[in-house]
Formats: C-alpha cells, structure tokens, sequence
C-alpha cells in the first residue's frame, strides 16, 4: 500500500475511535487495514525503551514503542474495546 494512502487511512481510523462517545463502540475495525504488517513492525526487543524520553521519566511500559505495540497488539488480537486509558497511552 503506498505511504500516503496508509497515512490517510490511520488518520480516517484514529479519528473515528477518538470521536466515538461510548467505549463499548471504540473497537480496533482491523478490516480498515490491508494487514497487520504495521502493528507488527515493532520486533519487541525493547531496545528503543531507555532511549525514549517518556519512558525514563515515567517508567511505564505504555510510555515507550514497543509498549505501545504490544498493546496495540493484544487490544486487536482479543478485540477488546478501547479504553480512555488506551487513547491517552497510544497517543501522548
């Protein structure tokens, strides 16, 4: 898929969980994707986590990349509904 088609379609997709006002109806539609190739760049090796500036300061492993990830990761693989909590770790 071609980069600026991939940027439109993650823009269109955060957009509409962000706007969603019931959690229930803030699920990962991961039909929008072509395939999972993105969530699964991350090769969870953690070697970006002391370099990231977040991380240091708050020490949570939502607060760096491969966190994010593997958050990512579980919320779609379990179609679990997106959380507040989930919005502010993926998106601060």
């Amino acid at each position: 898929m071609p980069k600026t088609k991939k940027k439109k379609l993650k823009k269109h997709y955060i957009n509409s969980v962000v706007e969603a006002s019931d959690p229930t109806e803030r699920r990962i539609n991961f039909k929008e994707y072509t395939n999972n190739d993105l969530i699964k760049a991350c090769a969870n090796c953690s070697m970006c986590r002391d370099e990231c500036p977040t991380y240091v300061v708050r020490e949570a492993e939502s607060f760096f990349a491969g966190g994010r990830m593997r958050i990512l990761r579980t919320i779609v693989e379990r179609g679990f509904p997106v959380t507040d909590d989930f919005v502010e770790a993926m998106y601060l």
